[in-house]
Order: structure tokens, then sequence, then C-alpha cells
């Protein structure tokens, strides 16, 4: 008698879908087949093809059917650091995947930021010649009053980079703009160069701080956020006549069970307490940019935070056929991210260092820039598309991205489109954030991240990455990442002890950034010799085994 996996594998061959694609591709079955792969006939691709659209399948009928767009960030006291200098890091996850890096100079303070493609009111990252950082997570538990208007997320973050220099301006600002009046609905993680490190869940008329460099606030010297806040749950507990504790600084799952973003913040939670366990040293901790480059931003594990096999937290092992990326940190939305490496109190605040990278952490390389830098790199700039470091990763992820979605019942595959990463919407045909025009995006950046598109769909169903060849590109790309990292910290103990260099600074970041750009077009290169071209491919019928899941609108915490 057959196995249950034998008799499903025999079912799964039998299916139209199959027949379909025999008749049509001389008995061959295509890799952009969504989500399986199957590129010859030989028993060793049939039994990975055939593992990757069985692993599909059960995910198909667990995962949850809604995604949406979100960051997970943390703030990082420099105790909690190797060099005793504080960190702070986002992994942006948005509707715009056309991102760049630029200058905005028409305040007090010089501005470096990461904002949308051509948009400038707003930033989503940044850093100014104060040494002053900023970034956010939306986290829609906050958006009370709701009648308050003001400066959304993007465009207080710009504010406090113009006219800010320390943790306590910014403090002094939303103070300010309780009374005066504001739009936002995020938490906000700030670094200055006076050592300070404080996340502040922000109301529109309120706020509450949280100091990572006080124990019984963050124990290990950190604070982590997803999308929620513990103001805001807090504050629904009160409005359901809740009369017990509130939530805790550190809630336990139980807490947050009903947070979609829990799995990320725990999972950042655990990536940044491990490093402490063993950790003798008493005058430092354990932490650094490359470990928060590397092992964080890039993390790829399991709801139970059990890291994929293969991957940035569990290399030693085999990549499975298939990685599922809906929820991990770098997931599905992520479009870009950051770490800032930030001064002691005393150091010429130009050294902060902006560690940028614009795409999908698991497809680009991080750029190392600096506010008092001539300019921007041509490499990370561009008002239409983007910079083309990003433009490149998102080749690379076009490449290996597998998404199951619907359109009159059919599963679709994601876009391969070298210019539109993001494609027109399958269930309304309307166009997406990160395809508007110039004025729109605008009005795009004040709806922040978390916030529904504008056609209101988002991806449902299955959402990944294909792993065929995707191991030695990704040591390709991080071996040439880690030797600037080398290279970047030899040149700040020098520029520490011989003072800053702008000229410098300027050609370490191009060298870098043309480099990542050389880097990752090889690796599109060599991942599209392993994937057959797009066009060849016709769309697959649905059937009994692989039944289509209605989209459905975006939801944010």
């Amino acid at each position: 008698m057959p196995s249950g996996i034998e008799y499903l594998s025999w079912e799964l061959l039998k299916s139209p879908a199959i027949e379909f694609f025999r008749r049509h591709q001389g008995g061959r079955l295509n890799s952009h087949l969504n989500p399986v792969a199957l590129r010859d006939a030989g028993m060793g691709r049939f039994t990975r093809w055939l593992g990757l659209s069985l692993s599909v399948l059960l995910l198909a009928t667990v995962l949850p059917k809604t995604t949406a767009l979100a960051c997970t960030t943390a703030v990082i006291s420099g105790k909690a650091t190797r060099d005793g200098r504080p960190l702070l890091w986002k992994n942006r996850d948005a509707p715009n995947f056309r991102n760049e890096l630029v200058f905005i100079e028409d305040g007090r303070y010089k501005v470096l930021a990461v904002v949308n493609a051509g948009a400038r009111q707003s930033i989503w990252m940044g850093v100014n010649s104060a040494g002053l950082c900023i970034e956010n997570s939306v986290t829609n538990d906050l958006a009370f009053p709701k009648t308050a208007k003001g400066l959304g997320n993007g465009s207080f973050m710009l504010k406090v980079l113009r006219d800010c220099a320390t943790v306590a301006d910014v403090e002094k600002l939303l103070e300010e703009t309780n009374q005066s009046g504001r739009s936002t609905a995020a938490n906000f993680g700030v670094i200055d160069a006076q050592g300070g490190a404080v996340l502040f869940e922000t109301a529109r008329a309120s706020y509450r701080k949280f100091d990572a460099n006080d124990p019984l606030v963050a124990p290990h010297g950190f604070v982590v956020r997803s999308n929620f806040s513990i103001t805001g749950k807090n504050a629904a507990l009160k409005s359901e006549g809740a009369t017990g504790p509130t939530l805790s600084d550190h809630p336990s799952r139980a807490d947050l069970s009903d947070v979609y973003s829990a799995e990320r913040y725990f999972r950042a939670r655990e990536l940044l307490e491990e490093p402490f366990k063993g950790h003798d040293d008493q005058k430092s901790g354990p932490l650094d940019v490359r470990y928060l480059l590397r092992h964080v931003a890039r993390d790829l594990a399991d709801a139970a935070g059990t890291p994929c096999a293969g991957s940035v937290n569990s290399p030693e092992e085999e990549l499975p056929p298939f990685i599922e990326t809906k929820n991990t940190i770098s997931r599905t939305t992520t479009v870009s991210f950051v770490v800032f490496h930030g001064v002691k109190p005393g150091e010429n605040p130009l050294l902060t260092t902006m560690w940028a990278g614009l795409g999908d952490p698991k497809f680009t390389i991080a750029v190392p820039c600096w506010v008092g830098m001539r300019q921007v790199s041509v490499d990370l700039r561009g008002e239409k598309e983007g910079g083309p470091v990003g433009v490149a990763a998102r080749q690379l992820r076009q490449v290996y991205y597998r998404q199951q979605t619907t359109a009159n019942d059919t599963p679709v595959a994601a876009s391969t489109s070298t210019s539109s990463t993001a494609v027109t919407s399958a269930v309304s045909g309307s166009q997406t954030a990160s395809d508007a025009k110039p004025a729109e995006r605008g009005e795009e950046s004040e709806r922040e991240e978390g916030a529904s598109s504008s056609s209101g769909a988002v991806s449902s169903g299955i959402s990944g990455i294909e792993t065929t060849g995707l191991k030695p590109i990704w040591e390709s790309v991080w071996n040439q990442e880690d030797e600037v990292i080398e290279r970047v910290e030899r040149l700040l103990a020098q520029w520490r002890a011989k003072g800053v260099s702008p000229i410098s600074q300027q050609m370490i970041h191009v060298q870098s950034a043309e480099q990542g750009l050389t880097a990752l077009q090889e690796a599109v290169r060599q991942a599209e010799k392993l994937f057959p071209a797009p066009g060849s491919v016709p769309v697959v019928p649905a059937t009994p085994l692989n039944p289509p899941v209605p989209a459905t609108s975006a939801t944010s915490e």
C-alpha cells in the first residue's frame, strides 16, 4: 500500500497542470512554473522539483492568507557593542521597491537618507552632520487620536534630522508637536553622538521613551520592535476594560499572540541575545556591525525561530529547494536595510557610518556612507528606478522569487521585469504604489510602511525563494562585503587617531558601491544561466491539489 507522500506524489503527477506542461513543454517542466522547478528529465532534478512542490503545497494549507508591509528594528547602546559605540538597525518593508540614497541640505544640518526614488519630502532612515541617526517601524496601534493632523512618520524623521542634534532635541520636538499636532504612528529608533540610544513609541499627541542605556528597560542594552507598541497594546487592554497588570516592557509570546509581527520581534530579540551567552567581558558587549548586517538583517527562520538550513544562521547545512519568506526578518516585502554605526562622546560626529543596502537584504550588498562626503555614488541614486545597486538587487531577486497569488482562479508568477519589480495587481488590475507617478509616490510616502497600497491588495498564498545555485552566489557577494567592512574598520581607526578625511570617505564609498554593483551584476548573470527565459512559460491552470487563494486587503498592526 503506498504511503501518503507516495499517493500525493502520484496524484500530483496525474494533475491537469502537469499534463498541460507535458503537452506544451515536450515532456519537460520549466523552472518558472511557480513555485516549483524542474529543468531536465533526470531523476535528481525530478526529486528536487517534487520536494519543492510538496513543500509549497503543505505550506499553502497552513499559512495565513494575508501579509502586511512593515519593518523590524533595534536600538543598541554602546554598552552592548564590542567597541562601545551605539548601533541602530532597520529592515524596511514597504510597497515601494525603488529606493535611493540622497543628500538633503536645506536645514540646519546636512542629511543623508534613504528615500523612495524621486521623493524628498519624507525619509525612511537617515543620519545628519551632528551624528544623529533615526529610523522607524510603523505601528497602527498608536494611530490615535484619529483626528490629529501634522507631520507623518517620514516627514517627521526628515524634520528631526534637519533640526535636531541629540536624543534630547528629538524629545523636545516630540513635546512641542504633542501640542501642535502630528500624524505619526511609529516606533522611532534614535542614536546620537553623545551616547544616546533611545526608542520612542510615538502616537499623535503623546510618546513614551525606552532608553537602551537603562538596565531596567534594556537589560542587555538594546530595544527591539517590529509593528506593535507596548503603549498601544496597553491602551487597547484598557479600552477593553482590563483591570489586571499591563503589558510588560519585555512581553512574552503569549502576550503578543494576536500580533502579526510578533514572530519577527521575538526572532530579532533572540538573535541579539544569542551573542551574550558565554560572553564574559564585563567592559564591552558582543554586538557589532558585521553581526547585524549578516546574521540579523538577513536572517531566515521559521515561526519557531529555527534558522533555515543552509542560510546565514545555519550555514553548515544544505539549503532546501524552497524557502518561504513572508514572515522572516528578511522578508518578501523587504526593500532596503541599514545599520548605523555611531561614535563615542567626544568623537567627531562625521565618523558616524551608515551601512546602506538598497534592495532585499538576501540579494543585495551594504555600502558604507558618511554625511561628510561630497556626493552620493551614482550607483546608489536614481530618481526613476532608484540606485543601480538596488536595480541589480531586484534583478537577482526576480530570478529566485516565487509567488503564488490569484487572477481569475489562476496562479501567476512573480514579475521578471528588470525595470519594474512591482507589477500590476493580479486581483484589481490597478497600479501598485511603487509604479506610481512622482506625485503619487509622494502621497504613498506619507501613508507609510504598513499602510495599504493604492489598490488595497497584497500578495496572498505563498511567497518565497527557490534556492538553485543560490549558496555560492551568497558567498561571492557577501565575501565582497566582508572585504569592505575590514577596509572601513581600518580606516575608521586611522580617522579616529588622525582626523576625519572626507576625501578618503568619498573614495571608499564610491569604490565600495562600484564593486558591489559589479558583484551583483555578475551574480545576476550566473543566476540567469540556471533558469530559462520567462517569456516561454505558459500560465498554469489551477488544480484541486493547488487551489487558488483569494487575495485580501492589507492589514497593519
